[in-house]
């Protein structure tokens, strides 16, 4: 049981050599931008404290099992290896899953075969993906492969199952796949009927035309077109069905309808040449006649097939439909709740409320100045609030780099300065009593401090409260040394 995502490819498919180094560079990148995190267990004068540590790939491999922004770990959940690629395990529902399919997304985009990213047999429309990566990156990625078919016809001959793709055909669309190949794929997994329907109650109008041409009505009139044949035809059902896949493989092999003398069957290959839709055309005749659709697609398959339509829609819509979107979009996160993550010339827009907090924080920090304190042995001061703020707010991590830092400077009463205010905010009882929320009431009254849940079922509301959230953020604030600078002047 469980959440998992994964890649479906070929076995010798892989990386493409040449591109590692900027694949390798992109995917952390990706990794720490999607909130992805190593947790370090670190022992201080015989206390276990746990700190925050950004991804790094080094020497083609990295692990990782901890999301910032999900503020929880899953197992052992994930690896990135330069002789296997991007792996995981259990990865939920939520930013962890969402951060792991975006490493995969990118790796698909630096496969040497196709390659399609699937979550609990859900294919993952590459879109959002890409159109995050266009605003990370300044990329407008393109599918390496634009033919969704070429994924069903693999699962096919590896006999396994085929993913669900029904209910985000516009999204594939969206994502540069060819609408004639979703079709197709939907009309080969769930029958031409279900496909229709489609084309009837939902296509996006306006993008399903091409100079004129009607995508959809290419489509109901390939279904008439069939049908008139059917009717009228003096072949029976086996002579009709070898007539038809004849005069459908010379029509592939060549790339045009050619000179028929038949009205019937030019009709037919019309409105199929023109669609692009074939194994819909051919998923039809199976229908009608009671065939296997594999046996009469194996006489297509593998072969070139036109799309014409799709090819001069993407290279219209391409700017439009991966238009870019901020980070704080793609994790569905408050910018805010991203000090970590702000850079000046990034796209994290801070707000005027904390804004007014990194004020009151600057005055606070200019009065300590003026008293000039150290604290006496600063590092076991720094566990002890630590591993009281993990015991009364739960989970409050610090960040490995700035215990590191603040240990090179340790005689800089700046940093004194930055945990005293620290060990005020994690103290203060208006803080203390709006963390407790978390805590079963009953149980606190008592002196013990249980979950009112399992940490992994918290409710949002109470693993967000608004004291651990500015623990959070302070922690943040205070690691982000281009913040910091902001805020505190060093």
């Amino acid at each position: 049981m469980g959440s998992f995502v994964y890649m479906i490819a070929r076995d010798d498919a892989d990386i493409i050599e040449e591109k590692r180094p900027e694949f390798e560079e992109r995917l952390e990148k990706v990794f720490n931008a999607a909130g992805m995190m190593e947790q370090e267990h670190l022992t201080l004068f015989g206390k276990g404290i746990r700190a925050l540590r950004p991804v790094r790939i080094e020497n083609g491999y990295t692990t990782f099992f901890y999301n910032y922004f999900e503020d929880d770990v899953w197992e052992n959940a994930g690896y990135y290896n330069k002789n296997g690629g991007v792996y995981s395990e259990k990865v939920g529902w939520r930013n962890f899953a969402r951060a792991i399919e975006a490493a995969y997304m990118l790796q698909m985009l630096y496969m040497q075969e196709p390659s399609f990213v699937v979550y609990n047999n859900e294919l993952v429309p590459p879109w959002q993906y890409l159109q995050w990566f266009k605003n990370l990156f300044g990329t407008t990625y393109q599918l390496p492969e634009k033919d969704l078919m070429k994924l069903i016809e693999t699962l096919h001959e590896e006999e396994r199952s085929y993913p669900e793709i029904y209910y985000s055909y516009n999204e594939l669309i969206c994502s540069g796949y060819y609408l004639e190949s979703v079709i197709d794929a939907i009309a080969v997994v769930y029958g031409t009927a279900r496909a229709l329907e489609l084309l009837k109650n939902a296509l996006d109008k306006e993008n399903s035309k091409k100079a004129g041409v009607n995508y959809p009505e290419c489509i109901k009139n390939t279904v008439r077109s069939l049908e008139k044949f059917k009717g009228n035809s003096s072949l029976d059902d086996d002579g009709q069905v070898d007539y038809l896949m004849k005069k459908m493989r010379t029509m592939v092999e060549t790339g045009t309808v050619g000179d028929q003398e038949d009205q019937g069957i030019m009709e037919i290959l019309f409105w199929v040449r023109l669609s692009g839709s074939y194994a819909f055309a051919i998923k039809k005749i199976s229908e009608m006649y009671g065939k296997d659709f594999w046996e009469l697609y194996a006489l297509v398959a593998g072969m070139n097939k036109s799309r014409i339509f799709s090819e001069n829609l993407w290279s219209e819509k391409q700017s439009l439909l991966i238009s870019g979107i901020s980070t704080a979009e793609f994790v569905n996160e408050s910018p805010d709740d991203m000090l970590y993550y702000w850079t000046p010339e990034g796209d994290i827009e801070i707000s005027d409320d904390v804004e007014k907090w990194f004020s009151e924080l600057r005055k606070q920090f200019d009065e300590y100045v003026a008293e000039w304190q150290q604290i006496p042995k600063l590092m076991r001061y720094i566990v002890d609030d630590l591993l009281f703020a993990d015991r009364n707010y739960v989970n409050i991590r610090a960040f490995s780099g700035f215990l590191e830092e603040t240990m090179d400077n340790i005689s800089d009463v700046r940093y004194h300065i930055l945990w005293r205010i620290f060990h005020d905010m994690i103290h203060d009882p208006d803080m203390l009593k709006e963390g407790s929320v978390i805590f079963d009431k009953e149980s606190l009254a008592n002196g013990k401090k249980k979950l009112r849940y399992s940490w992994t079922m918290t409710d949002t509301d109470l693993k967000r409260n608004k004291a651990r959230m500015t623990i959070r953020r302070y922690l943040s604030l205070i690691a982000n040394q281009e913040l910091r600078r902001k805020v505190f002047g060093f």
